[in-house]
């Protein structure tokens, strides 16, 4: 998520106020711009533009506003409002050399950069223009210009606050956390107060690596003493949260935004997704529900439920039927999700959700609709070599996941799993091996394939190398029911531990609550018997669980009587 900083700071460009060249103002102009600049902070940029529109019709000299009010305008999407405005502004104030910068500014950003250009030309250490030049350089991605305006207009003015906020933001886009802090430091101490330069500092920090230090400065500007509904700075609060992966504190952010504005679509989905990653799908289902009422055309909406209802039905506790459903509504949303959007995401997922479910034909012709919209999307060649593999095509599905090696991602760790997996079922253990090894190089935190080369280590009868990387598994997902399961198998047949198979074993029952496997019971049962670890309740335990489970092995009623009996005649 690193990279997320940089669209971090596009979302904290709020308007830096150049110092007024103007003294005059009219009390009623200053004090929209003192309202506007507290509504900016606290994220209600709509407000804002109006409160400094009305400043500028007030004033119309008075910069400050205008390069506040151009910011804004930016941050909607709504720079196109500003032509209008600045065409009657210099009808009447021809001569303005600094309405013809902010009118420029509010161009397109390649023809605001040959205007800002030009004027330069004319006046080439005017402030306000290499300001807005760096600036606008900046939003094209030409960091190097971008730099050198700035500088120079820092040469010009040393307490110049937006020329050092905008330097850092060069700095924090090449990643160089120290100059960033250094700019967004030197901001700070000219305004102690300016909310936009201590949520950058804290950036600056997070990116260096310093997250308590960057909620530490957040922590004191959100506080109740100075600026509690700045709704972008809980936004900040929730990104590091999330990046440490502390799931529910970053939630505790989100929902603070959401008692700020209430039913914010992004606040909603985002919180969601945290609930997912806390492993509470359902609630996050609850939400969605009602949000797609309120939104019944967002298909980011739809997806995000489709999701939910595909995560819920991962539940280890839920019966087959109860996953079907649950599948069943996944698969609907997504559907309804790929009606309004015709990218490729929504077409595959469909398809993922009715492979679930069994329908093997109809998933197929999903991901085939999905490899046509985009025949480099790596996911729907997977999912049409794991149909394959499904419909025991082992040579259609190789070619699939090979198609994806080759010409689409060499890294793809889900391709190099399944194909170990062809190879491996087709009698090539030593290809299975490589590919499975190069995948956990990729993805050290691959359960999967940890798990794989377990089995294939496992079939090759090596169970010491088998056991280790089924305790790798483990210990990257603690659910990993066949991994404990296969774990269990290897200490209790061929490396004879009986107290660590019956412990693996435990695991895996604890992993799959609703639906273990008759054989995992019946082990349990018989491990734990008089003649192996001798924990006679557990046995007796287990074998009931065999009989309710279904199990038909003649023997286990008898021996049920016996053990009930052994242990009534002990007490």
């Amino acid at each position: 998520m690193r990279r997320a900083l940089v669209v971090w700071t596009a979302v904290l460009l709020a308007a830096v106020p150049v110092p007024a060249a103007d003294d005059t103002i009219p009390p009623q102009a200053s004090h929209n711009f003192d309202k506007a600049s507290i509504a900016r902070e606290e994220g209600r940029l709509a407000e804002a533009a109006t409160l400094l529109r009305s400043s500028i019709e007030e004033h119309p000299l008075y910069f400050e506003a205008h390069a506040a009010y151009l910011d804004v305008l930016r941050g909607l999407d709504r720079l196109n409002e500003a032509h209008g405005l600045y065409s009657a502004l210099l009808e009447k104030n021809p001569g303005s050399f600094e309405l013809k910068v902010y009118a420029a500014a509010t161009k397109d950003t390649q023809a605001a950069r040959q205007e800002l250009t030009a004027l330069l030309a004319e006046k080439p250490g005017n402030v306000r223009a290499l300001i807005e030049l760096g600036r606008m350089n900046l939003i094209a991605g030409d960091v190097k210009e971008a730099e050198k305006s700035l500088k120079k207009a820092l040469k010009a003015d040393t307490n110049l606050l937006v020329g050092h906020l905008l330097l850092g933001d060069v700095a924090l886009r090449k990643r160089r956390w120290v100059s960033a802090r250094k700019s967004y430091e030197a901001a700070v101490q000219i305004d102690p107060s300016y909310a936009p330069a201590r949520m950058r500092l804290a950036l600056a920090w997070h990116g260096h690596g310093k997250s308590d230090k960057a909620l530490e400065i957040l922590g004191t500007l959100l506080s109740d003493e100075n600026l509690p509904r700045l709704v972008v700075g809980h936004w900040v609060v929730a990104l590091i949260r999330a990046e440490k992966e502390e799931y529910r504190k970053s939630i505790e952010s989100i929902d603070k935004i959401l008692a700020i504005k209430p039913n914010d679509l992004g606040a909603e989905l985002a919180k969601c997704e945290l609930l997912m990653l806390e492993l509470e799908p359902m609630a996050a289902v609850k939400i969605l529900t009602e949000t797609v009422k309120r939104h019944p055309r967002s298909p980011p909406t739809w997806f995000a439920l489709a999701w939910a209802y595909e995560r819920a039905g991962d539940a280890p506790e839920l019966d087959a039927a109860q996953k079907q459903e649950r599948w069943t509504l996944s698969a609907d949303a997504y559907d309804k999700c790929a009606k309004m959007d015709p990218g490729v995401r929504p077409r595959d997922s469909v398809g993922f959700v009715q492979l679930l479910r069994g329908e093997y034909k109809l998933a197929e012709q999903n991901f085939k609709q999905a490899r046509d919209i985009d025949p480099d999307f790596a996911p729907a060649q997977n999912n049409l070599g794991l149909s394959a593999d499904i419909a025991d095509d082992r040579k259609e599905a190789m070619k699939r996941y090979e198609v994806v090696l080759k010409k689409i991602d060499r890294q793809n760790v889900r391709a190099m799993v399944m194909l170990a997996l062809d190879h491996w079922l087709q009698g090539s253990p030593s290809k299975a091996i490589k590919l499975l090894k190069q995948a956990v190089k990729v993805d050290p935190e691959d359960d999967l394939a940890w798990t794989f080369l377990g089995d294939v280590n496992y079939d090759a009868r090596k169970y010491r190398d088998a056991a280790r990387y089924y305790r790798t598994a483990v210990e990257i997902n603690e659910k990993n029911y066949i991994a404990w399961y296969h774990l269990g198998l290897t200490y209790e047949d061929n490396l004879k531990k009986e107290a660590e198979a019956d412990h693996a074993y435990r695991k895996a029952l604890d992993a799959k609550p609703a639906d273990p496997d008759l054989d995992l019971v019946i082990r349990l049962a018989m491990i734990n018997d008089d003649d192996r670890l001798n924990r006679l309740e557990d046995a007796l335990h287990f074998y009931k669980l065999y009989i309710d489970l279904g199990g038909t092995e003649e023997w286990v009623p008898d021996t049920i009587t016996a053990l009930e009996e052994l242990l009534a005649g002990d007490k």
